[in-house]
């Protein structure tokens, strides 16, 4: 199981097929003009894909699960999402960032995902932190809805604080 402050490294192929779909799903996203569209946070480029997806393979890798390799950026707009995994009978969304304190995600992204997994990349020693689980209830609450206007977010966005997260066996 995958516990709250599990620390998971990626090995070199690893990176290597990252890399390779995080170019993929670049590449899509400057073609059809979305590139950091409607982001919570104001960075763009291949950076995002490759964090994100990162994220997912180390996710899927955990749980033995297959990561999804589909070269898509219009699911949450089209509200079309099916999520990164899904984990005995519930869909997941895996988000990865930078951002320790935050588990952040626009509001029009808003959906029937039914958990959320949080990690952390702590560049200092270029590790994976997990930090838990969402559940939809939990993250799409009124209480966590926050304006654009405050300095960290470029689109009114659902926030949840990290120290909220969840075990699995917590769920």
């Amino acid at each position: 199981m995958l516990n709250k402050g599990d620390i998971l490294i990626l090995s070199d192929i690893e990176k290597d097929i990252i890399n390779l779909i995080a170019s993929k799903r670049q590449s899509n996203k400057v073609k059809s003009k979305l590139d950091g569209k409607g982001q919570a946070n104001n960075k763009k480029g291949i950076y995002n894909n490759k964090l994100g997806f990162a994220g997912e393979f180390l996710f899927c890798k955990h749980f033995n699960l297959f990561p999804d390799f589909t070269i898509c950026n219009t699911s949450k707009i089209l509200k079309t999402d099916n999520g990164d995994a899904l984990l005995f009978n519930k869909t997941v969304d895996v988000k990865t960032s930078c951002n320790e304190q935050y588990l952040m995600t626009p509001k029009y992204s808003k959906s029937n995902i039914e958990l959320y997994a949080k990690f952390y990349l702590d560049k200092k020693n270029a590790e994976f932190v997990f930090q838990g689980f969402a559940t939809n209830k939990m993250l799409f609450n009124i209480k966590n809805l926050k304006t654009k206007f405050e300095k960290y977010l470029t689109v009114d966005s659902y926030v949840l604080n990290t120290n909220q997260l969840l075990n699995y066996n917590q769920l």
